[in-house]
């Protein structure tokens, strides 16, 4: 649902899109972090977004200076910015580790089809 730009839109300061539907974003809402809350975007708090897409920007638009940037950051103007260069980008949704020599399960919380191996369309 479109929802008008500011603070308390869910998107937040940043989208930074991987595939036609899905999205790494910034968040107003930072106690959501970590649960789930969409069907395939990873959310990150406004400051991590804003600080990833700074970091992408430096490595896919090598023509736009720290200062351009610096002022594309400080101005909140909704603006797409198409990457000259294509930054790759790996996303795991993982249900078991190995923390400190032991096995941890977590519960999967979009259910068994996001585990089945398949690849995104």
């Amino acid at each position: 649902v479109p929802e008008p730009p500011g603070p308390a839109n869910r998107i937040g300061r940043v989208k930074m899109r991987f595939l036609p539907l899905f999205l790494v974003h910034g968040s107003p809402f930072e106690e959501s972090l970590g649960k789930a809350r969409s069907r395939g975007c990873v959310r990150l708090s406004n400051r991590d977004a804003v600080d990833l897409a700074q970091l992408i920007h430096r490595y896919g638009s090598p023509d736009l200076d720290a200062a351009q940037l610096a002022a594309i950051v400080a101005d909140p103007a909704t603006r797409a910015i198409q990457l000259l260069r294509p930054i790759p980008i790996v996303i795991r949704y993982e249900l078991v580790e190995v923390r400190h020599g032991k096995w941890v399960l977590y519960p999967d919380v979009y259910g068994p089809s996001a585990t089945n191996g398949d690849k995104v369309p």
